[in-house]
């Protein structure tokens, strides 16, 4: 709406004042209207005497209005900077998530994983346990064998 209004303040090459440059209403629907550009309205004087003007003032209003507030420009620089924005907010956000789930995985694991060097250990501690405890059972076998068989032996 800005560009056409400031469009139809000039003048074109041919004398004409400024038609429209775009037609719609919406982004969908928005097309340029102009087909030649001799109908761009460049000048803001009328032709005087049939010669047209060159002067390109209104040229020069027509882009200003890229650098005014709420400019397309400007809407397109906030949107792209909100978007990257977010976008890295959420990067770091995945960074961190995928952190936290590694941590969390590294503990389950290490509370639930078996050390075979530690299992090894510990068989083999119960293996020499269970020798000795039948060492020890012959042990008082043969001690029990010696007092009953042999015990009062001595008169016969």
């Amino acid at each position: 709406n800005k560009v056409n209004t400031q469009q139809a303040l000039g003048f074109d090459l041919d004398g004409n004042a400024g038609a429209a440059m775009f037609s719609g209403t919406t982004a969908r629907t928005i097309t340029m209207a102009l087909t030649d550009p001799r109908q761009i309205a460049a000048s803001s004087h009328a032709p005087v005497g049939g010669s047209i003007s060159l002067d390109g003032t209104n040229a020069d209003a027509l882009s200003s209005i890229a650098t005014t507030a709420g400019s397309p420009d400007e809407m397109y620089q906030i949107l792209v900077n909100g978007l990257g924005v977010a976008v890295q907010a959420s990067n770091q956000g995945v960074t961190s998530m995928t952190s936290v789930v590694a941590n969390a995985d590294a503990q389950r694991e290490s509370n639930s994983g078996v050390n075979l060097d530690e299992e090894m250990t510990n068989l083999l501690a119960y293996q020499r346990a269970y020798e000795a405890a039948g060492r020890m059972m012959s042990a008082v076998d043969s001690a029990l064998d010696t007092l009953i068989n042999r015990t009062g032996l001595v008169g016969r």
